[in-house]
Parts: structure tokens; sequence; C-alpha cells
């Protein structure tokens, strides 16, 4: 009996990871029409990709409007082990020299599509495993 729990955990958790994957699939980037300046101070976005006019894309995480400027962190990795894993160094975009600006969107029907199925398939396990 205790394999049975074991298995049924082992399947639980694979199909959870392989959810959580899916829905991060599920988000896009959307270039926006709005102003940078207005978008980030109206709508709050935890991180913008910002496209640059010598072409270069900035992810800046946090950001917000700092005079004329787009302020916030670039988010690194840190490979240290005494370290957090995650930190951001600033970085400050002059507005005039954004073409445009992106934030991260779901989209919606992607989600449903891979959400109802696993759902329906962890439903059926769980009254397969529990007869």
């Amino acid at each position: 009996m205790k394999q049975a729990g074991r298995a049924t955990r082992d399947i639980e958790m694979r199909i959870s990871v392989v959810l959580l994957v899916a829905l991060l699939g599920c988000a896009r980037w959307q270039v926006e029409a709005a102003a940078p300046a207005k978008l980030i101070e109206n709508e709050h976005p935890r991180s913008v990709r910002v496209l640059l006019q010598d072409g270069s894309v900035v992810l800046v995480a946090d950001p917000r409007i700092q005079e004329d400027a787009i302020a916030g962190g670039i988010r690194l990795m840190d490979p240290g082990p005494a370290t957090p894993p995650l930190k951001d160094l600033p970085v400050t975009i002059p507005l005039a020299e954004v073409t445009s600006i992106s934030v991260a969107k779901v989209d919606t029907r992607k989600t449903l599509m891979i959400v109802v199925p696993v759902a329906a398939a962890l439903t059926a396990l769980a009254v397969v495993l529990a007869q």
C-alpha cells in the first residue's frame, strides 16, 4: 500500500511540473501602443521588455519612471552558493532611446487548452487510484 501512495505522489508531482511549465509557456510578450511612461505609471507591470533604438532588448524588472527614464533592475542569476540566487543590477534607460515596450500577457485560450485536459486527467487518475 505504501508503494501505491508513493507512486501516486510521484505521478502527481510530475503532472504538476508539466502543468507549471505549460502555464509558463502560455505567456507571450505583447508590444504596447501606449507611451512607455504612461504604461508603467498606470499598469505597474512586474517587468517590461524594452526595445532600444540600436535594436537591443533589455528586460527590466520592477520598472518605474524616474524623471525622463525607465528605472528598474536587470535580473541576473548568481552562481555563488553563499548568495541569493537572484539579484537585480540597477538600470536606467532614457525614454528618448526607447523604440517600443512590451508586457507579458497570459493567453487565456492556450492556458485553458492545457489546464482543462490536465485537470481531467488528474481527476480520472484520482478516481482510478481511489478504487
